[in-house]
């Protein structure tokens, strides 16, 4: 983890912590040393805060091209490890930088739905995540972000780190397409189970 990305952390926790009403649940789960794949459901941009706040590994998130467009917010997201993705096609070199990020033995952060859904559990999921877990061998971790109605100060947000899914429990051979929508699936079958939880 990067002195920069430790002084956001720094920074992070106390803002989320005096704004919203946060509960860190199954911070025991985040594995300490090996890499693996964080999928997320996604609703605000309350999520990378949170998850930057209060995951104790460094998370290289996957995000969308266009928050690279601002200079500024650019630099911070690099310096954080983010890189940018083409949501409008098949973006073969943010595909490379996910397996690098992953074969360095670091954390890949992903909402495999593709874009932000406001309210209620996380939809149907895109196929991206699990190729990148058949390609690098990596593990999953199912984590889900619940809130009731839009993120404003003072609600109650849950940040909830399911167990690990291992490699070996998702990849069993060629990828198929009807493998990875089967993949796909049991990922976001774990994220929901999370979501039911609740508070």
């Amino acid at each position: 983890m990067s002195k920069f990305y430790r002084a956001i952390k720094a920074f992070f926790i106390p803002i989320t912590k005096l704004i919203f009403r946060v509960k860190v649940v199954g911070i025991e789960n985040v594995p300490k040393d090996k890499p693996f794949m964080l999928c997320c459901n996604h609703t605000s941009m309350l999520d990378i805060v949170l998850l930057i706040a209060f995951c104790p590994r460094a998370i290289s998130f996957m995000a969308k091209k266009e928050l690279f467009k601002v200079p500024v917010l650019s630099g911070i997201f690099k310096r954080m490890g983010a890189f940018p993705v083409d949501r409008g096609g098949r973006d073969i070199n943010s595909i490379r930088h996910s397996m690098k990020i992953v074969e360095d033995g670091n954390v890949l952060g992903i909402f495999p739905e593709g874009k932000r859904y406001r309210q209620g559990p996380m939809r149907e999921v895109k196929t991206g995540c699990a190729f990148i877990a058949s390609k690098t061998g990596a593990d999953v971790l199912p984590v889900c972000i619940y809130k009731e109605g839009k993120a404003h100060p003072f609600r109650k947000v849950t940040l909830r780190f399911g167990e690990v899914i291992p490699n070996a429990a998702l990849c069993d051979g060629k990828p198929t397409k009807e493998k990875l929508i089967e993949m796909s699936d049991i990922i976001h079958k774990s994220i929901l189970k999370l979501w039911e939880l609740k508070f």
